[in-house]
């Protein structure tokens, strides 16, 4: 990962971890990239702070330890986390955490396909997250005014959801060097790639031993180079039945090569 050209800045402004200036730095500059520079439709320089502060969560696994018990699965199975909530900011949180989830999950760790269906289920994602953080904002509501500006982003990210997420899939490809998983057929097919170069390759090194046996056995004809030729034609023709030499070599046992002289 390259050092972003902000993070020096950022380190002069305040004691922060160097993740969080490096995660700060390369989102600001993938909304640039991206043509969604900060404050272009409304302030929201607040998000910029919000989203570096929760991947940075991720690295630390601060996330996963605060958040992780909220999660659900299946928005039936989020109904069931909110019946168990003590009180309203125990629901404000279920909701910001399986929001976070939702934009972390489409912008930075799944990579969908063109796909119909997959691009389908991003959409559906799309409008789970949109609408958790909106419920959010309505739990806030409820309490004191200090929560007021966690509120207010949290309803600039209902209603910019998706352009968030963008910044994240830029963000994951061009510094986080993030890559989808290999499925076992990607892994057969690489396999299989390797075992026909490295195949390629031998066939190439026994075809030019085999030529310069040949040349030697020319220049000065002895039983050695025979045999010489002998073996390095039959493993050739292991590798591949027909392969051809390109000359025409007379062989003890039976082995031959045909072609030209």
């Amino acid at each position: 990962m390259r050092l972003g050209k902000y993070t020096a800045l950022l380190r002069k402004r305040g004691p922060y971890e160097p993740s969080f200036c490096y995660l700060m730095d390369t989102f600001l500059q993938s909304r640039i990239a991206t043509r969604n520079e900060s404050n272009r439709d409304f302030y929201d320089e607040d998000v910029n702070v919000y989203l570096a502060l929760l991947l940075n969560s991720v690295v630390t696994d601060r996330f996963h330890r605060t958040a992780a018990r909220y999660i659900a699965k299946h928005e039936s199975d989020l109904w069931e986390i909110l019946d168990h909530a003590e009180n309203v900011f125990a629901k404000r949180e279920i909701y910001r955490a399986n929001a976070d989830f939702l934009l972390l999950q489409n912008g930075v760790f799944h990579v969908p396909s063109e796909d119909a269906l997959s691009q389908a289920k991003v959409a559906a994602s799309v409008e789970r997250g949109r609408a958790y953080y909106r419920f959010a904002c309505a739990f806030a509501d409820h309490l004191p005014s200090r929560h007021r500006p966690v509120t207010e982003v949290l309803a600039k990210l209902s209603y910019d959801f998706d352009k968030y997420r963008r910044v994240l899939t830029h963000m994951r490809g061009a510094f986080l060097d993030l890559v989808p998983p290999l499925s076992g057929h990607d892994v057969a097919r690489i396999r299989e790639d390797m075992e026909e170069h490295r195949r390629a390759e031998r066939l190439a090194v026994l075809q030019d031993r085999l030529l310069d046996a040949y040349l030697e056995h020319r220049r000065m004809p002895s039983e050695e180079n025979r045999a010489r030729m002998s073996e390095t034609l039959q493993e050739l023709r292991t590798l591949d039945p027909n392969a051809w030499p390109g000359f025409s070599v007379a062989l003890p046992h039976g082995a031959e090569g045909h072609g030209p002289q």
